[in-house]
């Protein structure tokens, strides 16, 4: 509740949306317990995707790894982000999954379970939060879902304020 709060602070007093993006990653962290969040933004001239912000542990390999051209057809983090839309994969080596994700996805990340939100402004793609616990490879609950949702939901918030204040 105390990440909310301040979160609703920093969007009331129009900080930067660096800040309230952090504060959301480190809300997925600390006060969801996910163990790892990233923030991925889409390039100015919308041709691919890189990992700007993470928190967590071993949130490195997921800086590391996050830097892709946009491929709706064969990269579900692409599809996510050009859709608008969240996604719950509960294990990323079945089938159908594996058809859109990078072959060394697993592998490099480590994470069989993840959680996806797209990031928007009207309906103009701008990145997607994403989280997992790719360390000890926990499922994830349904509170970890749900507070997920909450913090993208501040994200966006944060978001149309700020397009709204700039106009």
């Amino acid at each position: 509740m105390l990440i909310l709060q301040e979160i609703t602070f920093l969007i009331s007093n129009q900080a930067s949306l660096q800040q309230v993006f952090k504060k959301s990653l480190e809300g997925i962290v600390k006060g969801v317990g996910f163990e790892r969040a990233m923030l991925s933004l889409i390039s100015p001239d919308r041709s691919h995707y890189s990992a700007r912000l993470v928190l967590g542990e071993r949130s490195s390999l997921l800086q590391d790894y996050f830097n892709f051209p946009i491929n709706e057809e064969h990269d579900i983090f692409s599809k996510v982000l050009m859709e608008g839309s969240e996604l719950l994969i509960e294990d990323i080596s079945e089938a159908g999954w594996r058809q859109v994700t990078r072959e060394d996805f697993l592998e490099k990340c480590g994470a069989n379970s993840l959680i996806i939100a797209s990031l928007r402004l009207g309906s103009k793609a701008i990145g997607f939060i994403y989280a997992d616990n790719g360390v000890s490879h926990q499922p994830i609950s349904a509170e970890q879902y749900r507070g997920f949702i909450q913090f993208v939901a501040q994200a966006r918030l944060a978001i149309q304020v700020g397009a709204a204040s700039r106009r």
